[in-house]
């Protein structure tokens, strides 16, 4: 559970809005097929603000926009996502051993004829738990593609490497 934004510090909440701001940014992007970082940088800053001065928003606004081209033209996502459907923010629930049921979103599922892939965007280091979210996404929408693979991808933003995570 995330703590509450008065007991969260500076750098968490940065960190989150920047985070968020990213996502935003690569479903908005990628549905207008927008690349003009003037453009980007425009609609970050409605993104960020919200009607509230933010203290780093010209900082968060440059590293959103720089952060989600580079997403964009990395080769890897360009060959999954090329004629593939792209859902950003995907809702999903699972069952969990002992009967809670867990909700939440997935960043974006790219799927085609013969697959679904989740797509997880991390701006911070690679932590373990972050394979383990990605297992649980997985998990969680694979009995909504029955007869395609399935499979997840954590993508760090800006730290040039991702990871790939395959369900049988």
């Amino acid at each position: 559970t995330p703590a509450p934004a008065s007991a969260s510090s500076p750098a968490d909440r940065s960190s989150s809005r920047l985070g968020t701001l990213v996502h935003r940014l690569l479903a908005w992007a990628r549905q207008r097929d927008e690349r003009d970082p003037g453009e980007l940088a425009r609609l970050a800053r409605q993104f960020i603000e919200g009607g509230h001065e933010i203290e780093d928003a010209g900082d968060i606004v440059q590293r959103g926009v720089s952060l989600s081209l580079g997403v964009l033209s990395r080769p890897e996502l360009t060959s999954l996502t090329e004629g593939a459907q792209m859902v950003f923010e995907v809702a999903y629930s699972r069952r969990l051993p002992g009967g809670a049921v867990e909700r939440g979103a997935i960043d974006c599922l790219v799927v085609t004829d013969d697959s679904a892939t989740v797509l997880e965007f991390k701006t911070g280091a690679p932590r373990d738990e972050h394979r383990v979210q990605l297992a649980a996404y997985v998990e969680a929408i694979s009995g909504h593609y029955a007869g395609r693979r399935v499979d997840g991808r954590l993508i760090y933003v800006g730290a040039g490497t991702s990871g790939r995570l395959g369900v049988i």
